[in-house]
């Protein structure tokens, strides 16, 4: 049985992408039928700038659940959250469905299925992948 979450690459700095430094992550989180269905999360480590659009893969399994996506901050005051995004569809997000969202420091990303995948040897995989971006002087610090 396999619960895991993995910070897959984190790329800060020099992307230029008009006239903004652009930084992407990407967390794989991975839940398997039987092992629950607990919040899992990583940490986004020395942001500076602003969220600007994530996107979400989440697989097709037999319970259908649905996914919560959380950012936090260092405080643990709720940045931003999605709620009831839906499995077997790759959901994208942006400045045209939420405000950017300031970053400053480490950032908690969570990702909360609402159910087990159900069915046997069923694995839920959820691709989250984050663009951050900052005028001059680099995502990073």
């Amino acid at each position: 049985m396999t619960l895991s979450a993995t910070l897959t690459s984190q790329t800060i700095g020099k992307m230029v992408s008009h006239q903004n430094d652009v930084g992407k992550i990407r967390a794989t989180f991975i839940f398997e039928t039987g092992d629950g269905h607990a919040e899992q999360t990583i940490t986004m480590a020395n942001l500076n700038g602003f969220i600007e659009a994530f996107s979400a893969n989440i697989s097709s399994v037999t319970a259908n659940p649905t996914v919560d996506i959380s950012f936090t901050d260092a405080n643990s005051a709720i940045l931003h959250d999605e709620t009831g995004l839906a499995d077997g569809t790759i959901h994208y997000k942006d400045a045209s469905d939420f405000d950017l969202i300031p970053v400053d420091g480490d950032i908690t990303l969570g990702v909360d299925p609402s159910a087990d995948p159900g069915g046997s040897g069923q694995t839920l995989t959820i691709i989250v992948e984050v663009k951050v971006t900052r005028g001059k002087g680099g995502i990073g610090r």
